[in-house]
């Protein structure tokens, strides 16, 4: 029988013991694969929900029927998706898709990237509905999509570092600019707060570039960036990037004072 004392050292000895690391990254592997089966699982039922969902309406029973039959023949339907854009039918389809590969994603690196792809995909779409006549309802549907993705990707860029956020937030950006002059539709709303860490950096980059050229301003374009500085201190930052828009370059001002001499 074991004393008390003998029966203490053996316990103490057993706190040294520590399991291998094959066993703890066989362990691991499978915590992961199990909570991506559930991810998984909770995917492919949305996909049915979502395609059921389509047999309330009457129009869209052959509809319904044929999709069903796909999707039960090897998931046929996600490769019909692809092209797919907000407002048809299989868009559910392909935004389900889109779940399933972000929940198999481990790193947070990784998943910030696959954020801002889904942004280029939305604005790739919001482009071509803006582009095709009578498609009103798919272009509000669309610019919907759009924004929620823009949100969802600017709060992935939020934990990075800042020079990570600095490159990400200006290709974003721009692409974001891009479109909405060509879809003529805004995208950026300035009441909402989850677009402010975007006006934030385009603000602070603006204001840095004209600083570093202020010696070249008139008065009235000085003017313009002190009032445009005191909105980015108060955190306005869509105001102040309104007035730093309004600053053109000097090349234009003269041009058009010696159009009005000229008028004279």
């Amino acid at each position: 029988m074991i004393d008390e004392f003998n029966l203490i050292k053996k316990l103490q000895k057993m706190q040294s013991v520590k399991p291998s690391q094959e066993w703890v990254d066989f362990n691991k592997s499978q915590i992961i694969n199990k909570e991506f089966e559930k991810k998984q699982s909770a995917s492919f039922q949305e996909i049915i929900s979502s395609v059921r969902s389509l047999v309330s309406f009457p129009k869209l029973a052959t509809i319904y029927t044929a999709i069903t039959m796909i999707v039960f023949s090897g998931f046929g339907i996600v490769i019909a998706s692809k092209n797919s854009v907000p407002g048809d039918a299989l868009y559910i389809v392909k935004q389900a898709e889109e779940k399933i590969k972000i929940a198999m994603i481990v790193s947070p690196e990784q998943k910030t990237a696959a954020q801002i792809a889904q942004v280029s995909a939305r604005l790739e779409e919001l482009d071509i509905v803006s582009k095709q006549a009578d498609n009103q309802e798919k272009k509000i549907a669309a610019l919907n999509e759009t924004k929620k993705a823009v949100v969802r990707a600017t709060k992935e860029i939020a934990g990075l570092s800042k020079n990570e956020q600095a490159s990400l937030i200006s290709a974003l950006a721009g692409k974001i600019q891009e479109v909405e002059k060509t879809a003529n539709a805004v995208i950026m709303e300035k009441e909402n707060p989850n677009f402010e860490s975007i006006y934030k950096f385009l603000a602070e980059s603006e204001i840095k570039e004209f600083e570093a050229n202020e010696k070249n301003l008139t008065e009235k374009q000085k003017s313009l960036l002190d009032q445009a500085k005191e909105f980015f201190e108060v955190n306005k930052y869509s105001e102040a990037l309104d007035l730093l828009y309004q600053i053109q370059p000097n090349s234009n001002i003269e041009e058009l004072d010696n159009q009005s001499s000229e008028i004279e």
